[in-house]
């Protein structure tokens, strides 16, 4: 899901999976890749970019770069004296080039209108300059795989078995990418929580996890109940609440680190009184059971 989480979990494969060793004269084999969509979408156009007109040297650019851009464009719309906020229609065009918002669904539907109207010119400004997004790290890999059929086939003969973790926040794109490589092979394992699924707002989209059956008909669905952190105390309560989401698989949270202290209710008038009595109670728990900082 990040840079830092992919580091980590290669880091750990690469413990648990011991590299193999090349015959003499043969090339070294290739370990398991792990990367984050948008990591992997920078390998894949680096090798295959130039077939939808870029240099394979392109730029990717940071949110200063992509309102430089954006000003510049709305310098040459706006009427004199009116200021429109950039970064606001930066926001509602990654959210229009994920396909995560509808007509209708923002209050400030004139920023939204502009970001609509932009779209065109925002990316024909960044392909003068060989330049790309962080969504378009996955839009050109999506449009790499539907346009150019050999790129596809290289990479479901690089990426045989395919595993995705978090899989409750992935959008309609990166599902997109992911049945494009595994509907060859059928070799897809995804990890998720339906009843974690927080990131809507942003595109996910938690039918990719609870449908995955229609589109992988052969799948087996595995509950991984017992969890390794927390007192059944804990669990029961959760368990109370998430059965209320209106469309989740069902499961029943248990531990086996017993029932544990009883859950403790705190109100607070501001967040800055509730941050002290936070920061309060566990300086106090560390002194008490001399845990040291760090």
């Amino acid at each position: 899901f990040t840079n830092k989480a992919a580091r980590e979990m290669k880091e750990r494969v690469g413990q648990l999976v011991p590299r193999s060793r090349a015959a003499h004269g043969e090339k070294k084999p290739d370990g398991p890749t792990i990367s984050t969509f948008h990591s992997l979408g920078v390998r894949i156009l680096r090798q295959h970019i130039e077939l939808l007109g870029y240099k394979k040297n392109f730029t990717i650019y940071n949110e200063s770069e992509q309102l430089g851009a954006i000003k510049k464009i709305l310098s040459h719309l706006s009427a004199k004296g009116e200021k429109t906020d950039a970064k606001v229609v930066l926001s509602f065009l990654s959210r229009y080039k994920n396909g995560s918002v509808k007509d209708g669904a923002f209050s400030d539907e004139s920023a939204a209108a502009l970001a609509r109207h932009i779209r065109s010119r925002y990316e024909s400004a960044l392909h003068a300059c060989n330049a790309v997004d962080f969504d378009d790290l996955l839009l050109l890999t999506l449009r790499l795989f539907e346009e150019h059929p050999k790129v596809l086939e290289a990479c479901r003969s690089r990426f045989r078995y395919i595993m995705v973790d978090e899989y409750q926040d992935t959008n309609a794109i990166q599902f997109r990418l992911v049945q494009l490589l595994a509907e060859q092979h059928r070799n897809l394992c995804v990890v998720g929580d339906d009843d974690q699924s927080i990131y809507g707002w942003r595109g996910a989209d938690v039918a990719n996890l609870l449908d995955l059956d229609k589109h992988f008909t052969e799948v087996k669905v595995i509950k991984l109940e017992q969890n390794y952190r927390s007192t059944n105390c804990i669990l029961n309560a959760a368990n109370a609440v998430i059965k209320h989401n209106a469309r989740r698989r069902g499961k029943q949270l248990w531990s086996q680190q017993g029932e544990g202290a009883k859950i403790r209710l705190h109100s607070f008038e501001t967040d800055e009184e509730e941050a002290r009595t936070l920061v309060e109670e566990i300086e106090f728990a560390r002194l008490a059971q001399r845990i040291p900082w760090g």
